[in-house]
């Protein structure tokens, strides 16, 4: 398939005029009009050097050759997965494509950096897939260009959002100024916009750095608009600066550290970040202030109970798995329906937190679970629990299950929604929409055996992805688009377990450890619920105050070289006082606890 060719024109000479007779904001908008006549290609790479000797598979959709695993001449390789090329016309017309954690960086640096010069990065970009449907770029994948100093710091960085695949492989052009500060050569790494998602982030062809010539100072697009939001929840400023070279943030008149990008985002707002927000934009000739955006956070609900907090999120099933005995596992939620316990599993087992004292504790072995036959959600979903995997828990593949769902009474079908573990103890989420595509999205790290971890998982049917959040810490987001599949129609209860998947026996990965406060929502849980549920039940209780009878000791002077000495007796022996001492007008006063005996004073001269 043909790519679409690039263009570069000319004004006819009679619309030609100096930048200098246009208004100021008409000026920055025709700026690189007025350069392109003298615009200067300093850098190109086309990635037809891209060699394996191997043309590995068709592309999906389009039969187009994809090799992968081969060498980029100049360009350095990071990430576990291999580099892949898509052979655009069958011969060595290649476009590089970036997928799941692929990082590459041009090995040698790049006369392109001369202060108050303007670059413009021009290149071609699109989604991109191998022979796996399910690893197509979606609508939330990109490429991220970032121009890196020599030592390494971000000089400039775009990036470019090419849309969902659409069955064809189609490029276009898109472009990005910087301006150089002077710092010497610098460098071009392209990278996943979401890494580590199992897709690719797109395809990239025809990169070229041209010198546009010298920068003019910087203007202001898009100035940071406010909003108001509640106590735990996120708020993202931005700014549309053109001809930016170096972007600070201020709250009031203060500099914020590390925000020195054109978007300043604050994860898990409080109260103290309420006020006036602005940034100043500049680059070697000049800077720019934007106008102040005024953030407002309304304090997040304050309730007596963790169960009340959960509660008050209005779960359609609830399970605390709090129960000293017996076989049925309570559901409080507003669909309730009984569990059973089955198997191995050990009730009231003490937790050592205070926000639930006890819990449940499943062996790992096949047949310990407990049956909800909980009903099927129409539209998006949360899954909620608090676990703590035992370190000694073992299976082989290692995963274990805290909540699924597997179709009827009488599964025999895989996995629906899933929400648990997988090798090397890194959380995960999955879950399948009604066009049998599955998703899963999991986090970077792994979490700690025998420590207590809170997880959720959603399904967001509007935005049409899934995610998946531990410990207050949201992870990826991926794509699943539709609505969640359903192997029977949902007025039959689906067959929804905790602490297993598929039927509880058969390769049913089982959890192995304790698991307390499991909640199904109808809906997406917001960020300040899901912060304000783990902060409940991690929150340190204050010091315990205590409150004695004391006496207040007086005297009028203090000496130099003397100290405040007290004894139960008036011969002694005495000791130095080492509470606090305060002035109050023209005395000195001492606090001290009165201990049932007779006390002494002195004022004694070391």
């Amino acid at each position: 398939m043909k790519k679409r060719d690039r263009h570069m024109f000319r004004l006819p000479r009679k619309y030609m005029f100096p930048c200098a007779v246009l208004g100021p904001a008409l000026a920055g908008i025709f700026f690189s009009l007025c350069a392109l006549s003298r615009a200067e290609t300093i850098f190109s790479e086309d990635f037809n050097s891209y060699y394996d000797g191997i043309q590995n598979a068709l592309q999906y959709d389009t039969g187009l050759m994809v090799s992968y695993g081969g060498s980029l001449p100049a360009w350095s390789k990071a990430g576990a997965g291999a580099i892949h090329a898509v052979n655009l016309d069958y011969v060595t017309n290649y476009a590089v494509m970036l997928f799941h954690d692929n990082v590459i960086t041009l090995t040698a640096g790049v006369v392109a950096n001369n202060a108050g010069t303007l670059y413009r990065v021009d290149f071609e970009c699109g989604p991109a897939v191998y022979a796996n449907p399910a690893q197509v770029t979606t609508s939330q994948d990109g490429v991220v260009v970032t121009v890196l100093r020599s030592d390494d710091s971000v000089l400039s960085s775009f990036s470019c959002q090419p849309g969902a695949w659409a069955g064809t492989e189609t490029l276009t052009t898109t472009n990005f100024t910087y301006v150089g500060d002077g710092s010497g050569p610098v460098r071009f790494r392209l990278s996943p916009l979401v890494p580590n998602n199992n897709h690719f982030a797109g395809a990239v062809d025809n990169f070229s750095v041209s010198d546009v010539g010298p920068a003019p100072p910087p203007t202001i697009v898009s100035h940071p608009v406010g909003g108001s939001v509640v106590e735990g929840d996120d708020f993202t400023f931005s700014v549309v600066a053109s001809f930016a070279a170096t972007y600070q943030w201020f709250k009031g008149s203060e500099a914020i550290p590390a925000a020195t990008s054109s978007i300043y985002k604050i994860s898990n707002v409080t109260t103290n970040h309420a006020g006036s927000y602005s940034v100043v934009v500049a680059n070697s000739v000049g800077s720019a202030t934007s106008h102040i955006a005024v953030l407002t956070v309304t304090p997040a609900p304050v309730y007596a109970t963790y169960k009340d907090a959960v509660l008050a999120a209005h779960p359609i099933h609830y399970y605390p798995l709090d129960e000293a005995s017996g076989t049925v596992a309570a559901d409080l939620g507003s669909l309730p329906t009984a569990g059973s316990y089955n198997g191995g599993i050990m009730l009231n087992q003490p937790t050592g937190v205070a926000a639930f004292p006890s819990a449940a504790m499943f062996d790992g072995q096949a047949g310990t679970y407990v049956a909800l036959g909980a009903t099927h959600p129409d539209g998006s979903l949360s899954v909620e629990a608090w676990v703590k995997l035992d370190p000694m828990a073992s299976h082989s593949p290692p995963y274990f299950d805290v909540v699924s769902q597997t179709g009827p009474s009488s599964p025999a079908a895989g996995v629906l929604v899933n929400l648990g573990f997988a090798p090397g103890d890194a959380v995960e989420f999955a879950a399948v929409n009604d066009s049998g595509t599955i998703s899963k999205a999991g986090t970077a790290g792994s979490i700690s055996r025998g420590q207590w971890h809170h997880l959720v998982g959603l399904f967001d049917c509007v935005a049409g992805s899934i995610t998946v959040w531990v410990d207050g810490v949201q992870g990826y987001v991926v794509s699943l688009p539709g609505v969640l599949s359903s192997i029977v129609a949902d007025t039959v209860p689906d067959w929804t377990l905790i602490g297993a998947s598929r039927n509880g026996t058969n390769n049913s990965f089982n959890f192995h450890g304790l698991i307390a406060q499991v909640a199904i929502y109808d809906r997406v849980l917001t960020p300040p619920e899901i912060r304000s549920h783990f902060q409940m039940a991690t929150r340190t209780a204050p010091p315990a105050l205590s409150i004695e009878p004391a006496v207040i000791v007086s005297w009028p002077t203090f000496p130099v070289g003397y100290s405040l000495q007290y004894a139960t007796n008036v011969s002694g022996p005495y000791s130095d006082y080492t509470g606090h001492v305060y002035q109050e007008d023209d005395n000195f006063l001492a606090p001290l606890p009165v201990r049932g005996k007779s006390t002494y004073f002195r004022l004694y001269k070391q």
